[in-house]
């Protein structure tokens, strides 16, 4: 038993990592590739079998592992969001709900033939979305911070409360045998106790780390216990109550201001990375290849059903004089994968009802798994078409030059004349009125304060340069965006000092073109002449040695490859060229 424990989880956790990593190779939503490899190593093999291999530890280690997701989801979401989201965000967690429990009920009973209590439980299950699915997307189709609010919030805020109603209505047609007094007690029990754990566990976390009561190294260990113990609770009084007190209590820390939050969401980034694929490989491995010969055409045109008319009338019907305009009301009605969280819900669900007597949710678990995996194919394969189509993602990535003098606005000129976005930012007005006067996009404020965070949508930029006449602020800059975007796309110009390059490659950019390229040097040579220049690859080609004849021409600064892909030239990553690329280069 020790010896099979061991293998289940070495063998998912090494399985689920692979699988995150060529998901990100072949730009396809990285559950997708989880769900193949469950069910390949769970029914079709039979290498493990999660629930036997584990067996009373499954189920506590999966809903901890949910816990522990919704948690992380909750620190993403942003009060400031719902400045310009906030009507649209409402309608969806609350008339869109409400709106979808009463279609979906009814269609279930119609299309699946099941009864009312079977019927309602579908339908509360189907109130969660799949946020780790929808997360993903969201980057990978370059949507505008609005749009990407919407889906965020929806998918976060709907998680604990479908698995809630899910709960309930379950207790409701078993334990308690229609007493809806039975019922809204334990609902205001487990509301109750989510909001006072949440808010208190919060307060006192704040009050312990801005006081200094805690070791440094011990900070995000607490913060982890305090999860458990936020989750736990709660569900002594009503079971899975602790999932809404978790994401409540997410909420409530990630819009605090604790020195501690960018290192927490870090670290819960991490987990939560390693958690996902482990119970998503854990709970496919565990159905059995009978579930799949359970589906039906009933199964698959409900499933239709669903994506395609019941979601989108729900969405338009309950979007109606909201802020959400008709391009993205109907993205939003299309874009619904379910995830993680429905896996679990309705594997639990289905194994509950079928021991109270109810044989029709044996066809629960193979509706659901239909569902997910169909979801999840067709949003995959909708979300960038739809997002082009509808003219609401990126073109392409922006770059983000901070420090407006006269290298960078020309730079920045330069860059916009080959169709590269590009963004100047200053804390200084009058630095920025020359990049104005020349048509740049600008942002008047410091980049590294939570209002210019606020104020300014990141989504579409792909790359950092810091230019400005301070090395260790630049540093400091591409430090900040680099956990965001990578070390490979925040540059800045190299350091005056020689002490400057003792800095550890984390703690700065990459230095872009060479060591030379200071802003001193840069400044003194531009002033002295020095011009920016767009060259075609293929019109200087050198059958010998084409990357030694672009050097020739000039300092290479940059190259935009045929798709549109922006590279930069630094010290650690040297250019290599194609035909059909296009090199901003600088003559000094």
């Amino acid at each position: 038993m020790e010896h099979q424990l061991s293998f289940t989880v070495g063998l998912v956790l090494v399985l689920g990592v692979i699988s995150q990593w060529l998901s990100w190779i072949i730009r396809i939503p990285s559950i997708l590739v989880l769900a193949i490899v469950g069910i390949i190593i769970g029914p079709v093999t039979g290498l493990i079998q999660p629930s036997q291999d584990m067996g009373p530890l499954f189920e506590p280690f999966v809903k901890l592992s949910l816990a522990v997701v919704l948690f992380e989801g909750g620190l993403l979401l942003q009060f400031h969001e719902l400045k310009e989201a906030g009507k649209g965000v409402r309608r969806l967690v609350t008339v869109n709900t409400v709106l979808s429990l009463v279609v979906v009920t009814l269609l279930a009973m119609w299309v699946l033939d099941v009864n009312y209590k079977i019927a309602s439980i579908i339908s509360a299950i189907l109130v969660v979305t799949g946020p780790t699915v929808i997360i993903p997307m969201i980057k990978n189709a370059k949507l505008p911070r609005k749009l990407s609010s919407y889906l965020k919030w929806e998918g976060i805020i709907n998680d604990p409360v479908g698995v809630i109603l899910a709960i309930l209505l379950l207790e409701y047609f078993t334990i308690h045998k229609g007493s809806l007094s039975s019922v809204f007690r334990n609902l205001s029990i487990s509301i109750f106790m989510s909001v006072l754990l949440s808010f208190s566990v919060s307060f006192v976390i704040k009050n312990i780390f801005r006081k200094g009561m805690a070791p440094q190294y011990l900070k995000l260990p607490i913060i982890l216990v305090s999860v458990i113990t936020v989750y736990t609770i709660p569900n002594f009084f009503q079971e899975d109550a602790g999932l809404v007190a978790t994401t409540l209590f997410g909420i409530i820390l990630g819009n605090s201001k604790i020195p501690i939050l960018d290192e927490l969401k870090r670290f819960k980034e991490y987990l939560t990375v390693l958690l996902v694929p482990i119970v998503f490989i854990l709970l496919t491995a565990d159905v059995q290849m009978s579930t799949f010969s359970q589906i039906s055409w009933r199964m698959v045109l409900f499933f239709l059903l669903i994506m395609f008319v019941v979601r989108p009338i729900t969405v338009y019907f309950s979007t109606l004089k909201s802020d959400i305009t008709f391009k993205e009301m109907i993205f939003v009605s299309i874009i619904a994968p379910r995830g993680i969280v429905c896996a679990a819900l309705s594997d639990y669900i289905a194994y509950k009802m079928v021991n109270y007597g109810y044989k029709e949710a044996s066809d629960l678990l193979p509706t659901m798994f239909l569902i997910i995996f169909g979801s999840v194919i067709v949003c995959s394969l909708l979300v960038n078409f739809l997002a082009g189509k509808l003219e609401l993602s990126y073109d392409s990535e922006r770059v983000l030059i901070i420090g407006s003098n006269a290298w960078t606005v020309d730079l920045a000129t330069a860059m916009q004349n080959m169709g590269i976005q590009t963004t100047i930012s200053d804390s200084s007005w009058g630095n920025l009125r020359v990049a104005k006067m020349n048509g740049i996009p600008t942002h008047y404020g410091e980049v590294l304060s939570t209002i210019s965070e606020e104020d300014m949508d990141l989504t579409d930029v792909g790359h950092v340069l810091a230019a400005t006449g301070n090395d260790a602020y630049n540093a400091l800059v591409c430090t900040r965006y680099a956990h965001h975007l990578g070390h490979s796309k925040v540059h800045q110009v190299a350091f005056e000092s020689k002490k400057g390059h003792e800095f550890k490659n984390s703690f700065k950019g990459a230095f872009i073109v060479s060591k030379i390229f200071t802003y001193e040097y840069l400044l003194k040579n531009h002033f002295r002449g020095g011009k920016f220049k767009v060259i075609d690859v293929g019109d200087v080609k050198s059958e010998e040695n084409n990357d030694q004849t672009v050097t020739q021409l000039g300092h290479p600064i940059l190259v935009m490859k045929s798709d549109g892909a922006v590279i930069f030239n630094s010290v650690v990553n040297k250019l290599k060229y194609l035909e059909n690329d296009k090199v901003l280069i600088y003559c000094v």
